[in-house]
């Protein structure tokens, strides 16, 4: 199990904007159901010493699974500013969100306010239980004294089943825009979403002091407040069936303050580094009720001057932080079904 999909909350979002209905009045009442499927090949770690990036190739087809259903129910109320076509379509929603893995289970609430077509705020919070399942850690914290038996070293990460829960609290803007609003036309849907997200994260036990873990297998995680970036700009098809939008996303997060954040003893594995990730994106429209975004992701992870084959490696000595290094991470599906 890897990190979540932004991509659809932000594709999906832009769709909200770009096939608004007008002519009929709707239900305040919208359902949905989204279904995450992300397939990892192995890419293993390259040790580098000069400062410039390189990519590190695919060394096997298999490195993971991840899965999870979210069924989602909102409610919309219209907060006209007037009649302009600026401000006449302004509205809020309240929405909530009950996310289930084969690890994992998170409710969350939302709100959201769009008080210009171009521009949404939003603000949310979750809380997850997690337990183990056929070898995936579903919540754990990092143990510098457990034995790992894979890597003949002390320092792994020990499980938490039910006995932690992880939660969050962010607020996000966002920028929406289509070109045709501003030049009409079937030829001129270049649109672009771009969304700026800050949040604390963190479990209730097991992540004092700086102490790093681990949610839904992914690791590096730390209590305290995170960033996150995301730029999309695409191209809806006026004449490809089912093909609607072909994009490219970038995606950036981080630490405000990783050195605040983790202990001092971790600090030697840059707990300031800015994670990136590239994705052309394609969105097959097969109903106004039914949609699926593919992505196909490059992401960027911390390169070591030391040789090393898992992450966690980081934790337990000082391999040399060196600089990034990119490498093909994931093709992710996420198929929506709104009722």
């Amino acid at each position: 199990m890897k990190k979540t999909l932004l991509v659809c909350l932000a594709v999906f979002a832009l769709f909200g904007i770009v096939y608004a209905e007008s002519a009929e009045e709707k239900s305040p009442w919208d359902f949905s159901v989204t279904t995450d499927f992300a397939y990892y090949p192995k890419s293993a770690y390259k040790s580098g010493t000069s400062g410039k990036a390189h990519f590190a190739p695919m060394t096997g087809i298999y490195s993971g699974l991840e899965f999870r259903v979210t069924g989602t129910a909102g409610y919309t109320i219209p907060v006209p500013f007037g009649e302009n076509a600026l401000v006449k379509d302004n509205k809020l929603r309240f929405y909530a969100d009950f996310e289930l893995s084969p690890v994992s289970i998170a409710p969350a609430l939302g709100i959201s306010f769009t008080p210009i077509a171009f521009l949404n705020f939003s603000a949310g919070t979750s809380i997850g239980a997690a337990w183990d399942f056929i070898g995936i850690q579903g919540l754990a914290k990092w143990n510098p004294l457990k034995y790992d038996d894979t890597l003949k070293k002390y320092g792994s990460y020990e499980s938490l089943p039910f006995k932690s829960a992880r939660w969050d609290a962010w607020f996000q803007g966002a920028f929406m825009f289509d070109l045709a609003a501003v030049v009409p036309g079937d030829w001129n849907h270049v649109i672009t979403y771009n969304s700026y997200k800050v949040m604390y994260r963190g479990i209730t036990s097991g992540g004092e002091n700086g102490n790093p873990w681990l949610y839904q297998g992914s690791g590096e995680k730390i209590n305290g407040w995170q960033y996150g970036a995301n730029f999309i700009i695409g191209y809806q098809m006026p004449l490809v069936p089912v093909l609607d939008t072909v994009a490219v996303q970038t995606e950036l997060d981080g630490q405000f303050n990783g050195k605040k954040d983790f202990a001092e003893q971790y600090h030697h594995m840059n707990p300031g580094f800015m994670k990136i990730a590239v994705s052309p994106v394609f969105v097959f429209k097969f109903s106004e009720k039914d949609a699926l975004t593919t992505q196909f992701q490059f992401s960027s992870r911390r390169r070591f001057a030391k040789e090393y084959t898992k992450s966690k490696e980081m934790f337990i000595e000082d391999l040399g932080f060196t600089g990034r290094e990119w490498y093909f991470s994931r093709i992710a599906l996420s198929y929506k079904h709104s009722f």
